[in-house]
């Protein structure tokens, strides 16, 4: 039974705020995979609290799992272990499994985006990166949910002003989406592929979840741990270098449609 006074998302954010010793605040969301999401940081100088997504069905959690997410969220926060910390894993993961049992997973929609564009075909890239000599990425590395599907984006002229989402993965239906705009002769393909990579590492991630709803939960979306595999990364600097020059022209070609005209080296 649903015990929508006791467990409102602003029950929550009393109780873990009561826990956890600092500010906390809770909303419900709709997400499968990473099913504890924490944004902000622990005795924030300014007061502010600490940001928690729970999936909707935390409103049907028992005092058990109340606990349990509790001495999780303390364990994140100083990196402890302990036969506490690992039952109260079992414990939410056993409400997580059975939890989601319960809600059918949403239907993929059937996309008409294809992954070879007008100028770039995302499938080499894609397979070199996650098989082969050079590849980032093991397959095993997707497991359970198999590796993502590739396309690039609709075309169309972008409202963006100061930034531009240049990849996207969506993790509902473990699809992976690039901005048309980089489908032009002056983008080096180079670009593009870290542009993949950082949208599979987000897969990958994703992936992990779903072996243990935990592990990837209650993290930054581009935490410390993100950053730190994406600076891995082979030419890391070489693209970050190429996006600083030339991310005002994406924009401004994105905006107009007109094509994209790549900035000289210095």
């Amino acid at each position: 039974m649903i015990r929508a006074q006791e467990l409102s998302p602003a029950a929550w954010s009393r109780y873990l705020t009561k826990a956890l010793r600092n500010p906390v605040q809770v909303t419900y969301g709709t997400a499968r995979r990473q099913v504890i999401q924490s944004k902000g940081y622990w005795s924030d100088p300014s007061g502010k609290p600490i940001e928690i997504r729970l999936s909707s069905f935390f409103a049907e959690a028992p005092t058990a799992v109340q606990e349990a997410v509790a001495v999780w969220l303390k364990s994140t926060r100083r990196a402890r272990r302990g036969e506490d910390i690992r039952a109260a894993n079992r414990t939410l993961n056993e409400f997580i499994d059975a939890s989601l049992m319960r809600i059918p997973a949403p239907p993929r929609k059937r996309s008409t985006e294809s992954p070879r564009g007008e100028t770039h075909n995302l499938t080499p890239l894609f397979k070199g990166l996650v098989s082969g000599p050079l590849a980032e990425f093991r397959p095993s590395h997707f497991a359970p949910l198999g590796l993502p599907t590739v396309t690039w984006g609709r075309r169309g002229k972008s409202q963006a002003q100061s930034s531009l989402q240049l990849g996207s993965y969506h993790e509902d239906q473990h699809h992976i989406r690039i901005h048309t705009v980089l489908d032009q002769p002056s983008v080096p393909l180079h670009f593009i592929r870290f542009v993949l990579f950082h949208e599979l590492l987000h897969a990958s991630r994703s992936a992990a979840a779903r072996r243990n709803p935990l592990l990837a939960s209650g993290r930054l979306h581009h935490d410390r741990t993100f950053r730190e595999r994406e600076a891995a990364y082979a030419d890391f600097k070489v693209a970050m270098d190429w996006q600083a020059r030339n991310v005002a022209r994406l924009i401004r070609s994105a905006r107009s449609g007109r094509p994209f005209s790549a900035a000289p080296r210095h």
